[in-house]
Order: C-alpha cells, then structure tokens, then sequence
C-alpha cells in the first residue's frame, strides 16, 4: 500500500519559535546544543530577532542534546552555501544536521 506523506507535527509560537516533533528531511543549520529543552527555548529567544525565525529540534538517534536551528535547507548544497554567512552571524561553530 502506498503510504502518505505528511508534514512533521509541530509547535510554533508566536515568537518566531518552531518545536519540531518529528523528522523534516531537510538540513538544518545549528547554532546552539543543549542538554535540557528550557537552555534551548532560552537561547532560541535570544537569538530569535537575529535569526528570524528559529526551531528547536528534540533530541533523535540516540543524541541526548536539543538543538537550536538558525536556517532550514532543503538540500546539504544549499545549506553549504548558505553555511559561511550563517557562521559570520551566529559564530564559527554553526554546523549542519538532517533532519
């Protein structure tokens, strides 16, 4: 039987800020790592008016850390291209994650 494809669950507040609850399939471009959800909706409210727009992605895959998102690609090139000036706005250590 064919399966249906449907748009991940989430939350999104009107801050600007989207918790993620299930699996995108895009690339996400990571500013922050924390080990509890309150650290991670911390940052993402500091950095939300930089940002624009901010997810918070739950820990998945054996990682224990939510992660905060600064950008969403929909391919690993175009967040590679994209990668550097997310660096210079956020800092060196912006990196990618799927998912």
């Amino acid at each position: 039987p064919r399966q249906e494809s449907r748009p991940p669950a989430q939350t999104t507040s009107s801050a600007g800020i989207t918790e993620l609850t299930g699996a995108t399939g895009k690339r996400h471009l990571i500013a922050g790592s924390f080990a509890d959800l309150n650290s991670a909706r911390k940052y993402a409210h500091e950095i939300v008016g930089e940002a624009g727009a901010v997810s918070i992605i739950p820990p998945f895959g054996g990682a224990a850390n939510y992660r905060v998102a600064v950008g969403s690609f929909g391919s690993f090139s175009e967040a590679s291209r994209n990668l550097e000036s997310y660096r210079q706005r956020f800092g060196s250590g912006v990196w990618i994650l799927k998912y």
